[in-house]
């Protein structure tokens, strides 16, 4: 039986980070994204055009939480969380998935290692606390589609 073809719901895939043996989401994230580019090699001249696909791949996770006081540690990572994983340039495990942590079938999740890259935090006069942060992606994520339960 093939996978039911449906749209990515809205608002449904958060980024986690592992913590023990059990990854646990980034706080109240409002945006979630990664970005991907490959250097080109560019060969270009008045012969024509000679572009080739280069030999390395930059991938980056960044997003944006509201910053939330007296949260569960032991159920959400918080901007005090990820303030110590960038002073202390910890790499750790990451997961890009379906926020329920029950994957229907279709649904698609990335895995991989990485680090905070960037880390800002902010607190505006007339608007929500936010934080906004950058995990760069080390190696190759690894995806994992979630298939129908056998018959």
């Amino acid at each position: 039986m093939a996978i039911v073809e449906r749209k990515a719901p809205v608002g449904q895939y958060l980024l986690a980070i592992k913590v023990g043996a059990t990854f646990i989401p980034i706080v109240c994230q409002t945006d979630t994204n990664l970005s991907q580019s490959l250097d080109v090699v560019d060969g270009d001249s008045k012969c024509g055009e000679d572009k080739q696909p280069g030999q390395y791949a930059t991938r980056e996770l960044t997003g944006t939480g509201q910053i939330l006081l007296g949260y569960d540690a032991d159920e959400k990572t918080s901007e005090q969380d990820l303030q110590t994983l960038f002073d202390n340039k910890t790499p750790f495990d990451w997961q890009l998935g379906p926020a329920t942590g029950t994957a229907e079938p279709g649904d698609v999740t990335r895995t991989g290692k990485g680090f905070l890259s960037k880390l800002d935090i902010k607190y505006p006069l007339k608007d929500i606390p936010t934080f906004d942060f950058t995990v760069s992606v080390q190696g190759t994520p690894v995806i994992a589609v979630t298939p129908d339960p056998a018959p």
